[in-house]
This record gives structure tokens, C-alpha cells and sequence, in this order.
């Protein structure tokens, strides 16, 4: 019997052993890389960007950096995180940037109905729905990692039982390829969709569950008003500039009283907000959008060009890159 426990508990040892060594193989692999594309803090490492962009899936489809270097010769990177709206997320990830980084001069954010509030110790979190892209941060092979996985609220084995998380998140082979992640930073964090489908005028039934969105933004309106103050004083503490913008939406989606709603939130706060929402004659032309809500990348270049030919934009990126300081709108 003492023999057969002993077998057991060398099996055992043997077998943390082994999947120890492939976390911390796997570990050395994400070094500096997106696994997904979707998930990617750490993966930036020793840069200096003027420009960063922070948002939803629509701020990760709509900002083209290749666009804002060719226009205004700036260098910039796209952090948005797709399914992840909530301004306590542009905070947890901009903090994550700012530890491996140069500080930015400017952070545009893309803030729009779609914008949400969560708190990091709240377990009804919409943002928990994303959790397995999130699951190689899981297990505490780096301190810095410890952030994320209490954002994500990952359990004790997920934590410390090296694959645990990875596995049971069904993240394994994706850790192993890494496809997507090499796309993900050739394109400076553009997610591009190269869909060209010609989209239906009416709102289809997976559509309107975003009308959803609209009215808790409204219910949230002003929890979300003081969190984006908050992300604000954190940009001023570290000298950066923000900036806000709604990126367009397909007409059956846009909704004036919402988007007049995300306007009037920033006028408040003083931060400058550039409402490219409400451009009527772009949100109608269906081949413009990948879906309802994201552009595809015919969309993205017609946007971002658009907004670097936007003179009041353009001379306040300027303004703010040349001086290297925080400046207080007018």
C-alpha cells in the first residue's frame, strides 16, 4: 500500500513537473505577443508611440495607424480590446502600457453608447463573457500578470496550477500557433475585416440587444461621466493628452438622443470629443461596415483619413505632440 501511495505521488509530482516546464515554455513564447489578437497586454514592450488608441471592437476595427503616420506622420499603436466597452478596462490597460512603456503624448479613446461601467471586484461583470481569451494571464508566472488575473477574477487552481487555465479555457493550441497575434502586430493593432458583404438597412434580432447597451449607458450615465473623469486625472497625472471620439455606426444603429447624450458627457469634463457618429452620409453606405457596428477596412480608411483631414483635429494633435505637455481645452 505504501508503495502504491508513493507511485502515485511520484505520478503526480512527475506530472506538475512536466506542465510546469510547458507553462513557463508557453510563457517565454507570449513574450511580447498577442496569442488571439483580442488579448494583448505585455505584448508591447520598450516603445514609444505618440499616439495610442484605447475602445471597444470599434475603436479595434476603426483606427488605422498606417493612415495616421501617412497623414500626420505620427506613430501609433490600436489597444482596443474586443467586448470590453467598460471605462474601468481603458484604465486597467493603459496602467498595463505605461509599465513596459514609454508614456504617450495622446490618447484618443473611442467613447460612444456602446460605453460601459464595471468595477474590477464586481462577479457580474459583462466583461467576464471574454474570459477565456484572457486565461494565459491566469497563472502567475510574472507579478505583473496579477492585475489582470484579479480583473478577470481567475480562481485559486486557475492561478497556480500551471496549464490549468489554459487548458480549461480551451487557450492551449492558440498559445501554441499564435496566428492571429503576428497579424494583430504587423498592423499595429488593426484588426482588419476585409469584408465587403452589402448589409441590410433594418436592424437584423442580434442587432437589437445593442439598443440594450444604449439604455444601460443612459441608466449608467452619470457613474460612467465620473470614471471617465477619473481616466482623465490619470492621464493628466502622467502628462498625457486625451482626446474622445465616436467612431461612425451604421444607420439602423445610430440613435441621435444617444450619441448627443456621449457628447454632451465629454463638453463637460472639458475633453476635447470629435463626434464622427452622427456623420449621417458615412453611416448610410452599408459597404462601409463589416456588420452593424464595426467598420471593415474600406470603412476604416474612408474613417481615419477622414478625421486627419479634419483641420480642428489636426491642429490640436499637433499642438499637443509638439509641446509635450498636458494642456486644458479653452
Amino acid at each position: 500500500m505504501r508503495l502504491f501511495l508513493k507511485k502515485i505521488l511520484y505520478s503526480i509530482l512527475l506530472i506538475l513537473l512536466v506542465a510546469t516546464m510547458l507553462q513557463l515554455l508557453l510563457t517565454y513564447r507570449q513574450n511580447g505577443r498577442s496569442v488571439t489578437g483580442h488579448e494583448h497586454f505585455h505584448a508591447i514592450i520598450n516603445k514609444n508611440y505618440d499616439i495610442l488608441f484605447l475602445g471597444n471592437s470599434r475603436c479595434a476595427h476603426g483606427f488605422d495607424p498606417a493612415i495616421f503616420k501617412k497623414y500626420l506622420n505620427v506613430s501609433s499603436f490600436n489597444l482596443g480590446m474586443c467586448g470590453h466597452g467598460e471605462m474601468s478596462m481603458q484604465t486597467l490597460r493603459l496602467t498595463d502600457y505605461m509599465v513596459f512603456n514609454e508614456k504617450p503624448k495622446i490618447v484618443i479613446l473611442n467613447v460612444d453608447p456602446l460605453t460601459g461601467t464595471s468595477s474590477s471586484n464586481n462577479l457580474d461583470n459583462r466583461h467576464l463573457d471574454e474570459k477565456p481569451n484572457y486565461s494565459r494571464y491566469a497563472f502567475w508566472m510574472e507579478e505583473d500578470s496579477k492585475m489582470v488575473s484579479d480583473y478577470f477574477h481567475f480562481d485559486y487552481m486557475e492561478r497556480y496550477i500551471p496549464l490549468y487555465a489554459i487548458v480549461k479555457y480551451k487557450l492551449f493550441f492558440n498559445c501554441i500557433a499564435m496566428t492571429n497575434g503576428k497579424i494583430w502586430l504587423k498592423d499595429n493593432g488593426l484588426l482588419k475585416n476585409d469584408s465587403t458583404q452589402i448589409l441590410h438597412s433594418t436592424v437584423d434580432s442580434i442587432y437589437k440587444n445593442n439598443f440594450w447597451s444604449y439604455s444601460h449607458f443612459l441608466e449608467s450615465y452619470d457613474t460612467i461621466k465620473v470614471q471617465l473623469d477619473s481616466f482623465n486625472a490619470l492621464c493628466k497625472k502622467n502628462n498625457i493628452n486625451l482626446i474622445c471620439t465616436s467612431l461612425p455606426i451604421s444607420d439602423p444603429m445610430y440613435s441621435k438622443e444617444y450619441f448627443d447624450k456621449v457628447g454632451q458627457m465629454c463638453r463637460d469634463l472639458n475633453i476635447p470629443f470629435f463626434d464622427y457618429g452622427q456623420n449621417v452620409s458615412f453611416n448610410k453606405n452599408m459597404r462601409n461596415f463589416s456588420d452593424h457596428l464595426h467598420l471593415n477596412i474600406l470603412g476604416a480608411d474612408k474613417f481615419c483619413t477622414q478625421l486627419c483631414n479634419d483641420s480642428n483635429f489636426v491642429k490640436l494633435v499637433k499642438q499637443r505632440i509638439s509641446s509635450g505637455v498636458y494642456q486644458h481645452v479653452p
